[in-house]
């Protein structure tokens, strides 16, 4: 049987999410994060052995002690030097094979962006974009030894629209440079694997179009039938975020993204004051559209990718269809079946929905 890992290049703000709900549905095996974490400890053994390694598997653990604990987890002898590339390389080939022959590797970002630096007090970050690329290149390497075929899949999307909706998310604890830094490192990577053999590109706003042409590379990539296949959740997605921003606020981030926009022939022309005004309508209309649609769907019984339900924080007509949608019995089975799938990771319930669900019987996680 042919091995195939399939590593989908993207970042936050790319409808990430909404692939993942996608590829649960496909017949491959999600990725590990711990077989990065391998390579992201084992990088910053080499620059720093007595640093605290980036692993949940070994909290606490300096790198180096935790590229052992690597070792002694699947069994593996390092021999002389814990350190060598030969004897990591074959380590990571066998958490591949134990994985699966076909994989897809989704939402690692530390092979994909670095932490911007320098830090608070002058030292250099902690996951830079050199250490990112040598994590990068025995991570490739390690594939292709281990008999593996690897595939790049880029989910691209316009990057000052990247940039608003990472900030949205993390903007109150999160620098605004290093969401620049973050954005510019991904779309540059972006460019260069976008020349690269086994590379296929599909673009956020396309799938939110429905274009047949992404729709048929994503089939393709994910092994999905047509009939499998739905991107129904893309819909919902925006096009052209700017166009709602104020002026001034789409301006300063033009300005700082602008030598990325011609490298997949992005543009970002500041919106007018009538333009801004019909957008942030047009938005509106769309995100309540949105939201009734995907409620259906979850009340339907449909739970091929709740999270897009669930994951934001819904509108004030949202919330008013939610209240009424749940006083059906039907409907309020269905969505917390939904809810249990979606918070089965012990996601906190959201403040505004949990009297509601007191109210109902439903569980509430604190």
């Amino acid at each position: 049987m042919d091995k195939t890992l399939t590593f989908v290049l993207s970042t936050g703000g790319c409808g990430t999410h909404l692939l993942i709900d996608l590829y649960k549905r496909a017949p491959v095996r999600f990725f590990d994060h711990r077989l990065v974490e391998f390579w992201v400890t084992y990088i910053q053994a080499r620059y720093d052995p007595a640093a605290i390694a980036r692993s949940d598997l070994f909290p606490g653990l300096g790198a180096l002690d935790a590229v052992k604990g690597f070792y002694r987890r699947f069994g593996v002898d390092w021999g002389n030097d814990s350190l060598s590339e030969s004897g990591a390389v074959a380590l990571f080939g066998q958490m591949l094979n134990q994985a699966g022959p076909r994989l897809a590797s989704i939402h690692n970002y530390e092979l994909i962006s670095p932490t911007p630096g320098p830090l608070a007090d002058g030292r250099d970050p902690i996951w830079n974009l050199a250490m990112r690329d040598e994590a990068r290149g025995l991570f490739e390497r390690a594939v292709v030894a281990a008999g593996y075929c690897l595939d790049t899949l880029i989910l691209l999307r316009h990057p000052v629209d990247v940039f608003l909706s990472v900030f949205e998310r993390t903007g109150t604890h999160t620098p605004e440079v290093a969401l620049y830094e973050s954005t510019k490192a991904f779309i540059r990577l972006a460019r260069d694997y976008a020349r690269r053999p086994n590379t296929a590109m599909v673009r956020y706003e396309d799938l939110c179009r429905g274009d047949r042409g992404a729709l048929d590379i994503l089939a393709r990539v994910s092994g999905l039938t047509e009939t499998d296949l739905d991107a129904s959740p893309f819909a919902n997605g925006e096009i052209a975020k700017y166009r709602r921003y104020p002026r001034r606020r789409v301006a300063e981030v033009v300005r700082h993204l602008a030598d990325t926009l011609p490298a997949f022939g992005y543009r970002a022309e500041i919106p007018s004051p009538l333009d801004n005004a019909v957008s942030v309508v047009v938005y509106s209309l769309h995100r309540w559209a949105g939201e009734i649609r995907g409620l259906n769907a979850v009340f339907a019984g449909d739970f091929r990718a709740p999270n897009a339900v669930f994951r934001r924080r819904r509108s004030v007509i949202g919330r008013i269809y939610w209240q009424i949608s749940l006083l059906i019995p039907s409907r309020r089975r269905n969505y917390g079946r939904a809810y249990e799938l979606v918070h089965s990771r012990a996601m906190p319930t959201p403040r505004y929905e949990r009297p509601i669900r007191r109210l109902f019987g439903m569980s509430v996680v604190e």
